[in-house]
């Protein structure tokens, strides 16, 4: 078994601190407790933004840390490439048509409005690239997913840089 937890610093909090509840003390015992001994049985995963902030119990179940940096400036370029294609452009080929069809077969029937872009250069992308340091992927995904909305509610669904 494969236990993925996320946040895991909202409940596995330094226990020393006097802002800790009584039942988050409990909380975090009973996860001591019931993971004191190693197992080949299940792997325990978990995901926080504050590594710092796990009881140092918690840190002691660890066998292994890997860190992820915030996306650089070409990965952030090639994220806002592939999310801009995802999410803003119109199928294309017959292929791309077919499997758009596949996947949204309600359209055939209801017209599924299509986003487009005019004017969305390789040069405003990278300066959005730059303009964006310190923006985590989700941060970007959820970006271009609200230009996407935006340019949605225009009556001819186009996305513009002005937009962006």
């Amino acid at each position: 078994m494969v236990l993925f937890i996320d946040e895991a610093d909202a409940f596995l909090r330094s226990r020393k601190g006097n802002e800790i509840s009584e039942s988050m003390r409990h909380t975090i015992n009973s996860f001591l407790y019931r993971t004191g001994s190693p197992s080949e049985k299940v792997i325990l995963i978990m995901a926080t933004n504050n590594p710092d902030q796990l009881d140092e119990a918690v840190h002691d179940r660890i066998d292994e840390v890997v860190g992820f940096n915030l996306p650089n400036e070409n990965e952030r370029r090639i994220m806002l490439f592939h999310y801009l294609v995802k999410y803003c452009q119109p199928p294309q080929t017959m292929q791309e048509k077919l499997e758009f069809v596949w996947k949204y077969p309600r359209s055939i029937y209801h017209g599924k409005k299509l986003i487009r872009m005019e004017g969305v250069s390789k040069d405003i992308i990278e300066q959005i690239a730059k303009a964006t340091e310190g923006f985590s992927g989700r941060e970007i995904t959820k970006m271009v997913i609200a230009w996407h909305d935006a340019a949605f509610t225009l009556p001819d669904a186009v996305l513009t840089p002005e937009l962006m």
